[in-house]
């Protein structure tokens, strides 16, 4: 064991969003942070590589709240000493720029729900009414839709709060069993949060609509690929003294007594500090990497084994010659016929995938980032992300990652035929490949589903801080009780959330 003198005061395992982020803010506050990266860049799932040209996300992003003044990415840099209009510009508009297709060629804008919340009622079930209508919805459908949304912007914050253990299937039951209306917030849900509607939080779906936080432009893309979040906060972190080791894997945070004391690295090095933040979900964290659970009680590690993710994709980076698609930002791509798109379809996709078998009705979430950032392919060329709907890990008898990418892939061509002649390469990313890049157990869009589950939702969301081991704490969409956001947002409210929980347990005073 190779021991290195230097004392941190924290450590943090990771660079994604909730690593990076808490290190950012930490170290603007004079803590001395080292924030170590197992790999040879930054960002984990929210990370982007370079190809012949082209800069790629390693997962699937789009990104909902990007106003810098209050997203919780510029709340981040500007909390830590930067300013976030000039460290992370965005390019926005996203939400006016996306459409729906379906397997019969049908194209539907989507309706702009953010700009739907300025209009009055008659002009909100209008807005409802007309895209409904392209489902296939009655006019009494459409109105019903139009009261649920009502209910969910006028409801209180007591009742949010009594909801966050209720189904939205359950809620939206009170007003219809119509399997469009049903199916069009399933939709809406599996977008936000890649769970069915009911396994989704009632409470969270209202809470994340409702939340004004970062809108305001219609939701956009990170200038320079998803990489561009992380690398923004990993360059104020290091103005203000942070030290970053890339290729550092940590297979051991190193407990003792009830306490932290550092960690230990694959290669043997160990470092030494009283607080550590793990970035690494809190499954993989309580499992494989604390040296000592023994001041663990059993009710503790039986939630944290039980926690439930979300689902994931198998993900298409499709690189074409020629910029084939224009005029949209991104695309809902659905394997079924118009008339199928209801809450039938969506649910025996569900099913299929829970029992590990690839879907015959499938969903692909498709931004194409070089239509958002140029940048991001060669001038002339295109890029597109497509990420089709799957389990966060494969269980045994499941099929094999291969069938999913064969069969997505037949499903993509059939939805986008134009494409396939100007192909220069495809990149496919399984949840297999992103376990053995994060080092995760499994791979979901979101590592603590918002479920109503115990554990998972509002006040009860399991905490950032460790229970009876001191200086231990998590940070990402894994814990954070009372955090709330869909995906990158959620991480890095996390972060915010976790550096607070520090700066109370730990002030720098009593670390000097």
């Amino acid at each position: 064991m190779n021991e290195n003198q230097e004392l941190f005061d924290v450590i943090v395992v990771g660079s994604g969003i909730g690593g990076s982020g808490c290190a950012s803010l930490l170290s603007n506050k004079g803590y001395k942070v080292l924030l170590l990266e197992k790999n040879n860049r930054v960002g984990g799932a929210c990370s982007s590589y370079k190809k012949n040209g082209f800069t790629i996300d390693v997962a699937v992003h789009m990104f909902s709240q990007t106003n810098r003044r209050t997203c919780p990415f510029g709340k981040i840099i500007r909390r830590s000493g930067g300013d976030p209009e000039k460290e992370l510009p965005f390019w926005t508009g996203l939400a006016y720029k996306t459409v729906m297709k379906t397997r019969d060629d049908r194209i539907i804008k989507m309706p702009n729900l953010e700009e739907a919340q300025d209009k009055n009622p008659a002009e909100q079930f209008q807005i409802m009414s007309n895209y409904l209508a392209e489902l296939g919805a009655t006019p009494e459908e459409a109105k019903i839709l139009s009261d649920i949304y009502i209910d969910m912007f006028t409801c209180s914050r007591k009742k949010m709060y009594e909801l966050m253990d209720v189904s939205l299937k359950d809620y939206v039951n009170q007003f219809t069993d119509s399997a469009i209306v049903h199916g069009f917030l399933s939709y809406m849900a599996g977008i936000f949060f890649v769970i069915p509607e009911s396994l989704v939080s009632a409470g969270e779906y209202i809470w994340n609509i409702r939340d004004p936080t970062g809108y305001g432009d219609g939701g956009g893309y990170p200038i320079g690929g998803a990489i561009a979040i992380p690398s923004a906060f990993v360059r104020v972190f290091k103005r203000n003294n942070g030290i970053l080791k890339l290729n550092s894997r940590v297979q051991k945070i190193i407990t003792d007594d009830g306490k932290v004391s550092g960690v230990e690295l694959q290669n043997g090095m160990t470092y030494h500090a009283p607080i550590v933040v793990s970035n690494a979900g809190i499954k993989k964290t309580i499992s494989d990497l604390i040296s000592d659970k023994s001041t663990l009680n059993k009710v503790y590690i039986n939630l944290i084994e039980n926690l439930v993710p979300s689902y994931s994709s198998v993900t298409f980076k499709v690189a074409l010659k020629k910029k084939v698609i224009k005029d949209i930002a991104a695309m809902h791509l659905f394997y079924v016929k118009i008339d199928e798109f209801n809450q039938t379809s969506l649910n025996k996709m569900w099913n299929k995938i829970d029992n590990g078998i690839v879907p015959y009705y499938s969903a692909f979430m498709t931004p194409i980032p070089s239509n958002m950032d140029p940048k991001c392919a060669p001038k002339g060329k295109q890029l597109l992300i497509l990420g089709g709907m799957a389990p966060a890990k494969l269980k045994p008898g499941s099929s094999k990652w291969k069938d999913w990418i064969d069969t997505y892939w037949d499903y993509i061509l059939e939805l986008l035929p134009e494409i396939e002649r100007y192909i220069e390469f495809v990149d496919t990313t399984t949840p297999g490949d992103i376990i053995k890049f994060t080092g995760k157990d499994e791979a979901p869009v979101e590592g603590t589903a918002m479920a109503c589950l115990p554990g998972q939702a509002g006040k009860d969301r399991v905490s950032s801080r460790i229970p009876n081991i001191k200086g231990l704490y998590v940070s990402g969409d894994t814990a954070g009780a009372d955090v709330h956001g869909i995906g990158t947002q959620l991480a890095a409210n996390s972060a915010i959330n976790c550096f607070k929980l520090i700066r109370k347990d730990f002030p720098k005073s009593l670390l000097i």
